[in-house]
């Protein structure tokens, strides 16, 4: 923490750093175009090796602008899977991203973990989280009270991974709404689009 520079990407993203609106578009991109896919690769090729950073909000990223370097706080926030389950994790951001159907998702969802007796709730709930775009209505019904009912019924070693992909839909959810809101345009802010290639490398290992 003490060698970490620069300023978190939280107050960079709510407008309050002196950087202004050109600050804030710089740690939007840092947070699509690195923190994001960072995030996704610990998890999905190297979660079985206790590097899986599992609390990703804005405060604990911090870009130095001058350096060009983005800093990753907080690693005590970390999860080990099985193998098994980081491979069903893959699995299921694979099949997210091809729009696979919903009893394909949820028969991988109760693999890695994640049980619930209505399939359809369980994938709806799974798109959501891991695709911020309008394609799928289950997400804007996401909320803190959706997670936590979900999450009474998780195995207790994917509960940080839930929680962490919860977290990442709804910064992008939020990013997608500040472009549709400034620029009009409605752009697709999918974690598994994000993460397929993370995904299918995790698979092959």
């Amino acid at each position: 923490m003490s060698l970490a520079g620069g300023e978190s990407l939280h107050k960079l993203l709510s407008g309050a750093s002196s950087a202004g609106d050109a600050g804030r578009q710089e740690a939007a991109g840092m947070l699509i175009g690195f923190a994001v896919p960072f995030i996704g690769w610990l998890l999905l090729c190297k979660s079985t090796s206790h590097l899986a950073h599992v609390d990703p909000h804005p405060g604990n990223f911090r870009w130095d602008s001058a350096l060009r370097t983005l800093w990753v706080l907080d690693w005590g926030s970390n999860v080990t899977l099985t193998a098994e389950r980081r491979l069903s994790l893959c699995m299921l951001v694979s099949l997210i991203a091809a729009e696979a159907p919903d009893d394909a998702i949820a028969d991988t969802a109760v693999a890695f973990g994640v049980r619930c007796t209505d399939a359809c709730q369980l994938a709806r709930l799974w798109r959501g989280m891991l695709n911020a775009t309008s394609s799928f209505a289950a997400q804007d019904a996401i909320n803190v009270a959706a997670i936590d009912n979900l999450l009474d019924d998780v195995s207790e070693d994917v509960v940080p991974v839930v929680r962490c992909l919860a977290t990442l839909g709804g910064l992008l959810k939020e990013l997608q709404q500040t472009i549709r809101d400034e620029q009009g345009h409605d752009v697709p802010l999918s974690l598994a689009k994000l993460w397929a290639t993370f995904a299918a490398m995790g698979l092959q290992s």
